[in-house]
């Protein structure tokens, strides 16, 4: 299958292209993927609204489409269609929150049922791998990186239009 894919986020769109052309993409254990990965703030903060706002893009582009596809019995198109529209962990966690604040009775219970889906997820998770320090580190640090992710949600909108470039984020340690 050739690499046609040319938005701001190529592994998603490729993988997309792969699944409509009927290909199965599998997990194949013991695969190893090396890449450098932003160190300073700003660049990660550049990183995160860049693939937040390409797949946002990406599912304007090929949402409806691939929407009608799998209601129009193409099953296997399903996968990628739920992998477009989840969001993010922490913009789920955030939404749950605020409903379960501001929202009515039935509302309130619902995002407390969806919160509770979540703790059972991350303690699952817990008991599942060794007890190490940085895994309570990054437990306690979760508002913090949920208030930093709704601080990029601007920058995430604006790298979703339609003539965003690809910029890519310094990886030197600043």
């Amino acid at each position: 299958m050739p690499y046609t894919a040319d938005s701001i986020v190529e592994d998603a769109e490729y993988h997309h292209l792969l699944v409509k052309a009927g290909l199965r993409v599998m997990w194949v254990d013991g695969a190893l993927v090396r890449g450098d990965e932003p160190v300073a703030r700003a660049a990660a903060a550049l990183q995160r609204a860049r693939c937040e706002g390409g797949r946002l893009r990406l599912l304007a582009g090929q949402g409806p489409a691939l929407a009608a596809r799998v209601l129009a019995g193409q099953w296997r198109l399903a996968d990628p269609l739920r992998d477009l529209l989840l969001w993010p962990r922490a913009g789920h966690v955030s939404l749950l929150l605020l409903a379960a604040a501001l929202g009515a009775t039935p509302v309130q219970w619902a995002a407390g049922a969806g919160l509770a889906d979540v703790a059972l997820h991350v303690l699952t998770a817990l008991c599942l791998m060794p007890a190490r320090r940085e895994h309570l580190r990054a437990l306690l640090g979760a508002p913090a990186y949920m208030a930093w992710k709704l601080c990029l949600a601007s920058t995430a909108w604006r790298a979703a239009g339609r003539h965003a470039a690809w910029v890519r984020s310094d990886r030197r340690p600043s």
